[in-house]
């Protein structure tokens, strides 16, 4: 499997011009060609340009989206300062994240390579954290006649895995359980209580 990290990462924000996919979700080779038309287009008509000019470093952030039912993706930047111009402020909050890094030959190359790794692959198999939808990001850097990229998907823990690891690493557990009435432990109707006592 691809090697990746789940790192915590700061709340951060990026701004972009915004592209709405026409395609269908599960027409990757279209969804692929709106995004290729998408920023050949934008830099054609120098509003990449424009957008780059504002920007506080050189990376370049390609920023996937569901917003109202509709598959939204940006060209977005981390802006200098609020009066940068763009079609959306996209905020990224703090927490856990799912980061893959790679490198290709084409921005294009790139984002296919991490995309398939993080959706058609990590994912899948990862048991201990789960994405639950939110923007997700491919930073892109131009370094010679390469590009690196680092792929970033918020994730969640998964509750079970979380529970399984406090058992393990808890020696002393104590559960004292209650039950006033047989027919009532499997349904918890009526006036009986349950009582369940943890003390990790």
């Amino acid at each position: 499997m691809t090697t990746y990290q789940i790192e915590t990462k700061e709340q951060f924000t990026v701004v972009g011009l915004e592209l709405t996919i026409k395609s269908q979700f599960n027409d990757f080779a279209g969804i692929s060609r709106e995004k290729a038309d998408f920023w050949q287009r934008i830099e054609a008509d120098g509003a990449l340009a424009e957008l780059k000019s504002g920007a506080k470093d050189d990376c370049l952030y390609a920023v996937n989206e569901a917003v109202n039912n509709k598959m939204m993706y940006y060209a977005a930047v981390l802006p200098k300062n609020d009066t940068l111009r763009a079609d959306r402020r996209i905020d990224f909050p703090s927490g856990p994240y799912l980061v893959v890094t790679g490198s290709a030959t084409s921005q294009d190359e790139l984002a296919g390579q991490l995309t398939g790794a993080v959706f058609g692959e990590i994912l899948p198999q990862l048991t201990s954290h789960r994405y639950v939808g939110g923007p997700n990001a491919i930073q892109i850097q131009a370094v010679g006649d390469q590009f690196k990229g680092v792929a970033l998907v918020p994730v969640v823990a998964n509750w079970a895995a979380s529970v399984q690891s406090l058992i393990t690493k808890h020696v002393k557990k104590r559960v004292q359980t209650k039950f006033l009435n047989r027919s009532e432990r499997a349904f918890g109707f009526g006036e009986k209580s349950r009582v369940v006592n943890y003390c990790w």
